[in-house]
């Protein structure tokens, strides 16, 4: 069975000088290739969003980084700037991430770098899958997290009909807004209900909502 592990790759082969010099500095990947030329070595072109430092000390460190090639600044939204950082060559000897994935049929979901390591949220297709990736990178690995997905149950199958009326109907006439535009009073009035029988039912659709997505953040193990 297919599942999700959250691990830290605590040496990570590139871009060690640059975290070094700029030690709070956050990338979020965005979109990552890689080649592999005719001697076996691969080389890298990433594309992240950084945060967390001034871009002038970040792009100083790039600059002296002797696993980069080339970057540059692609587009700035907010406090966050994406660049594309080109690698130098990686020889065949050491094992990269990326190209053990598509190997192995794994999934990058989430990857981030940062001065503790690379963060690397993916999905496995097997627990032997994640062995072998381990073995295979033999690198400093610790696992944060593993947990299988479930398809998440959709309202409609919690409710009671009752239930699901009154969250419409409170919904639709802005009941949730602050401050709110229509009474419980309006409301029961409305669809022929008490008040109070109303609040029941909104109070309990509310908590099962709720109670549903506290759950699911609770289904790592």
């Amino acid at each position: 069975m297919a599942f999700v592990a959250e691990l830290t790759l605590t040496d990570p082969v590139l871009f060690g000088p640059t975290f070094e010099a700029v030690p709070r500095t956050e990338c979020t990947l965005e979109d990552v290739h890689y080649v592999v030329d005719e001697q076996g070595a691969t080389r890298y072109v990433v594309f992240w969003w950084v945060t967390g430092c001034r871009f002038t000390e970040y792009e100083r460190a790039l600059a002296g980084d002797p696993s980069v090639s080339e970057f540059r600044e692609i587009t700035e939204v907010g406090n966050r700037r994406l660049y594309r950082v080109t690698t130098r060559r990686v020889p065949p000897e050491q094992p990269l991430i990326f190209p053990l994935f598509r190997e192995h049929d794994v999934t990058e979901l989430e990857t981030k770098r940062t001065a503790e390591g690379l963060h690397v949220e993916a999905r496995f297709p097997s627990r032997g899958a994640l062995r072998t990736f381990r073995r295979e990178r033999d690198a400093r690995i610790v696992i944060e997290r593993l947990y299988t997905e479930t398809a998440p149950s959709e309202p409609t199958e919690l409710l009671t009909e009752k239930q699901r009326a009154a969250l419409s109907l409170a919904t639709d006439r802005g009941y949730f807004e602050t401050p709110a535009e229509v009474t419980l009073e309006a409301l029961g009035a409305e669809c022929d209900v008490s008040p109070q029988m109303l609040s029941r039912h909104l109070r309990a659709a509310v908590k099962k909502l709720v109670e549903r997505e506290v759950l699911a953040g609770r289904r790592g193990i």
